[in-house]
């Protein structure tokens, strides 16, 4: 059975294309597939890493342009009453930031950076009436 040129050029393009996509299987969303193994280091960053930069800023990024301020003020961890800390797999907990201008950020993604701890994304939502506390929930569980 006789094959031209066009033909075999294409199923071998097909052929390099349906190979890349598997290689890449093992990844979806930015992220492994391996535990422990993220594309985000927020995710492999737990309620301890966060505690000493009490008080210290972290800049934001909105749109990749618009920078602002905001303090960390309290980190609070997650517990469920009914579970004895032996039983517990993870851990959950809440990082509260305060506003340092008085611009208020919309509730979605935003890119934080830190001196110490780097550059990771955080879902932040602003949890009072002036809207200049915010709030990012990290679910480990």
């Amino acid at each position: 059975m006789a094959i031209s040129r066009r033909k075999f050029a294409q199923k071998a393009g097909l052929i390099i294309v349906g190979a890349g996509f598997a290689g890449s299987a093992g990844n979806i969303f930015s992220r492994s597939l391996s535990p422990g193994n993220f594309a985000d280091p927020v995710m492999d960053l737990k309620s301890e890493a966060f505690l000493p930069y009490i008080g210290t800023l972290f800049s934001t990024t909105q749109n990749g342009h618009l920078r602002h301020s905001l303090q960390l003020t309290e980190v609070i961890i997650h517990q469920d009453p009914k579970k004895k800390p032996s039983e517990i797999n993870g851990e959950s907990f809440s990082l509260l930031f305060r506003s340092v201008s008085r611009k208020k950020l919309p509730e979605e993604i935003h890119i934080f950076e830190h001196s110490w701890l780097g550059t990771f994304s955080l879902f932040i939502a602003p949890v009072e009436r002036a809207k200049t506390t915010y709030e990012a929930v990290i679910n480990h569980l």
